[in-house]
């Protein structure tokens, strides 16, 4: 009887274990949950008077991987650009084809993305604010992140790009790029 009640006890230890550590990954949001089928991409679009604004797209992802695995694998897709489907319905990017991510590691609620040079190419303060706005919309939707921090081959950059814009020189958010957010559904 003594052994039986050692058994129930070990069993219901385990079980509490598992419950607390499936509670805390998702709290922390490291973990896709089972039931979800993807995250979005941030494209362009136009609207009135020649301004753009952010659209999510749909892309799948694979489960059960960290924010730190996901997360690059969005980049990868925001590089690669709408897909001709996307394109027909208005769907368009600032972000150059060639640019990579090198590197993504969270820290708190930022997410650090280490790109190659090639992200800063082109011209243009709006091309550029736009840009910055795709990556921080696309690498913000998770509730775990609020905050981007961008740099170059692996150093903090005080500006992005020869346009100068400055404020990267610190982690960024959403609110840093209303003016791009809500296109048109």
């Amino acid at each position: 009887m003594e052994k039986h009640r050692k058994v129930v006890i070990w069993v219901l230890a385990c079980i509490l274990a598992l419950l607390i550590a499936g509670l805390a990954v998702i709290k922390t949001g490291v973990l896709i949950p089972f039931l979800a089928h993807g995250e979005n991409v941030y494209f362009l679009v136009s609207v009135e008077r020649g301004e753009s604004k952010t659209q999510p797209a749909p892309r799948p992802t694979k489960r059960f991987q960290t924010l730190e695995n996901r997360i690059p694998e969005l980049m990868q897709a925001l590089i690669a650009g709408p897909t001709d489907e996307e394109k027909s319905a208005g769907f368009f990017t600032n972000v150059p084809p060639d640019a990579r991510l090198l590197n993504c590691r969270i820290e708190g609620d930022v997410a650090f993305l280490d790109f190659s040079p090639e992200i800063e190419e082109g011209g243009g303060i709006t091309m550029m604010q736009e840009r910055l706005a795709q990556i921080v919309f696309t690498a913000t939707q998770f509730p775990a992140i609020s905050k981007v921090r961008i740099m170059i081959d692996g150093k903090f950059i005080p500006y992005f790009s020869s346009e100068g814009i400055t404020d990267v020189d610190h982690p960024i958010g959403r609110e840093d790029f209303a003016q791009f957010s809500g296109g048109v559904s």
